[in-house]
């Protein structure tokens, strides 16, 4: 049984394309994401966090003032007792005028009570200021850190990509040599 010789460049003309298309479609790379998008979405989130440690300060700021506001309150009414004892154990009977001392006492104690919780709530909220700081400072060094071994992942990504092109190229060129070696043989074969 002889072989045709057209059948022979065909079937090596085959194997070759089949061949070449595999070694352009294989191994792509892959994609990242930019490092600009990362760097705004950062960015972006850091703001926010700067807003919400802008609005606790001003809270805190507010309940500062009420607290100064209720100090002065407390002194001035005390004060005012004071002179109310004057002028109750002059003009009043000492029953009732005891009485009220009691009511004003009581009173009193309320206002010390209120002060001493508002001092306890600032105290709480720089407290939380603290761990909000402490743990944006612990979050803002991880992401540094996980920042640079991206930047260094992505140096080390580009490096492969090369090494990569590079092999691409070589094995094109060994297909296309095989090619051509296929192509010469068959060749010599077919006009032997």
């Amino acid at each position: 049984m002889k072989i045709n010789k057209y059948t022979l460049l065909l079937a090596g003309g085959l194997m070759a394309g089949a061949a070449t298309g595999y070694l352009f479609t294989c191994n792509q790379s892959p994609v990242y994401p930019k490092v600009n998008d990362i760097r705004k979405a950062v960015e972006k989130n850091e703001a926010a966090f700067n807003k919400r440690i802008a609005a606790v300060h001003t809270e805190e700021n507010k309940a500062a003032l009420n607290l100064a506001a209720t100090k002065s309150k407390l002194e001035q009414t005390t004060s005012q007792k004071q002179e109310l004892y004057k002028t109750l154990k002059e003009v009043v009977v000492s029953n009732v005028a005891d009485t009220f001392i009691a009511v004003v006492n009581e009173s009193d104690s309320l206002f010390r009570q209120v002060i001493h919780q508002q001092d306890t709530l600032l105290n709480i909220k720089d407290t939380l200021i603290a761990v909000h700081q402490s743990a944006y400072a612990s979050l803002r060094a991880s992401f540094d850190q996980s920042w640079q071994q991206q930047e260094a992942l992505l140096h080390i990504d580009k490096q492969l990509t090369k090494d990569l092109k590079k092999q691409r190229r070589k094995t094109k060129l060994v297909a296309v040599s095989s090619l051509i070696v296929t192509g010469l043989m068959a060749g010599y074969l077919i006009s032997r």
